[in-house]
């Protein structure tokens, strides 16, 4: 078998219905890892990929790596599941805050396949809103727990890796923008921390790569003490 000499990266993040510019449903999803596997190729294991990049250990041609960033339920839910029916292996770069601590399995589309529980009672993954009792949408994103990613390493199907701790935006100068007022909320991460209404708009980026601006701690106190949230 020849072996590959670079290895192709597939990243997603939602595989959900809810339209999203990072969000793939889980039937194209499922076209994916089809087409993939008709046309020879896998999807490896993390542990292959870094047997590759770092000790030249040979893959087959036709391998890629499968990843998914933040650590959405829906990875356990939909793709895991789609990689396993398909033959390829995948990894999830998981934000650690928000891992789940319940103790639970919740169903997944194998479940449904195999008869075990109905569609209906797979989580909410496909409709991440909530009403907010002021009448505004904010988006709650569900995220699979400890347990459930231990069963998906478990299964030698989906690892599961470190992405960040957070993943919040920070404030990078003092230019002001207005306030954050009560309205919707269209994402799951990328506000500051700690977040309140009535908090201070400035120009913000990525925690991941900015060095914060930091707001005067005086004045936050007497936002939090006088802003009914």
């Amino acid at each position: 078998m020849r072996a590959t000499t670079s290895l192709p990266v597939l990243m997603y993040h939602y595989i959900s219905r809810h339209p999203n510019s990072i969000a793939v449903p889980p039937e194209l999803f499922a076209e994916h890892c089809e087409c993939l596997a008709q046309s020879g190729w896998r999807g490896v294991g993390l542990d292959q990929a870094e047997g590759y990049f770092l000790h030249g250990e040979p893959l087959p041609e036709k391998s890629c790596l499968i990843t998914f960033d933040d650590g959405y339920l829906d990875n356990y839910v939909h793709a895991w599941p789609i990689l396993q029916k398909f033959g390829h292996k995948g990894v999830i770069f998981a934000v650690s805050k928000k891992i789940d601590t319940n103790d639970i399995l919740r169903p997944t589309l194998t479940d449904v396949w195999n008869a075990d529980a109905p569609a209906e009672a797979l989580p909410r993954v496909d409709a991440p809103f909530t009403r907010h009792a002021n009448g505004y949408d904010v988006r709650e994103d569900l995220f699979f727990s400890w347990r459930e990613a231990r069963e998906m390493e478990k299964s030698g199907v989906m690892a599961v890796a470190a992405h960040t701790l957070g993943h919040q935006g920070v404030f990078i100068n003092d230019d002001y923008r207005g306030f954050f007022l009560p309205e919707k909320r269209g994402r799951t991460f990328h506000d500051p921390e700690p977040f309140f209404w009535g908090l201070p708009k400035f120009v913000m980026g990525p925690g991941m790569i900015e060095r914060a601006f930091i707001p005067n701690p005086e004045m936050v106190g007497k936002i939090t003490a006088l802003v009914p949230q």
